[in-house]
């Protein structure tokens, strides 16, 4: 679970006893007050729950906003391409994230974070590149395209939270390599269509 997951969570479990508590704080002050509970104590409670309902409908909507959005972009993810085309693309940029997601995924591998993030962000910037402007007629971005862009963001700052609160790292890190592998697979197939004599473009950066 992401670090904007967690938050998520945490804040629809606590926020609705948060508000309660302050609810029947107000409406006890207000009983102690005028001795009884009188009209000004049922003014006071009706809008303290309106309020715990408000801060409930906020909260939730905005748990199911974002699960809608990781739900979204898992299956964006899923996507199955006919060939690794990352590989080649990788090969010829020298693209860092195929090592870094290798070595995360054989053991809960730690590197240096500074030349990590580094590595990633190059990586995500030699991508981004290559799938706006190579083969690319639109010369721009899809909306899914656009929201994985603003998914590995926040996923960039979950990495930094992590290390920062010295936890596991390896959930961001395959996250942010699953996004770029994706971009790279999708560069790398519409290159994939461009022949170079009898040689795709992978077979052809490949016999270099």
């Amino acid at each position: 679970m992401t670090v904007v997951g967690t938050f998520v969570l945490l804040l629809a479990v606590s926020a609705p006893f948060k508000l309660t508590r302050y609810v029947l704080q107000g409406h006890r002050a207000g009983a102690n007050n005028c001795g009884c509970y009188g009209r000004r104590g049922g003014i006071g409670s009706l809008g303290g729950i309106t309020l715990v309902v408000s801060g409930i409908i906020l909260v939730f909507s905005t748990a199911l906003f974002f699960f809608y959005c990781q739900v979204t972009i898992q299956k964006i993810l899923r996507r199955a391409f006919d060939h690794a085309y990352f590989q080649a693309l990788a090969a010829a940029n020298r693209l860092e994230f195929p090592a870094l997601r290798k070595a995360f995924e054989e053991t809960d591998a730690s590197a240096d974070y500074a030349r990590m993030r580094v590595n990633i962000k190059c990586d995500f910037l030699a991508v981004t590149f290559l799938l706006k402007n190579a083969c690319n007629i639109r010369q721009g971005y899809s909306r899914q395209e656009r929201l994985l862009m603003l998914y590995f963001r926040l996923a960039l700052i979950s990495l930094t939270v992590r290390h920062g609160l010295r936890l596991r790292e390896k959930p961001a890190v395959m996250t942010l390599t699953a996004i770029l592998q994706y971009f790279a697979n999708v560069a790398g197939a519409r290159m994939n269509s461009v022949r170079f004599g009898n040689l795709s473009f992978s077979n052809y950066v490949l016999s270099l």
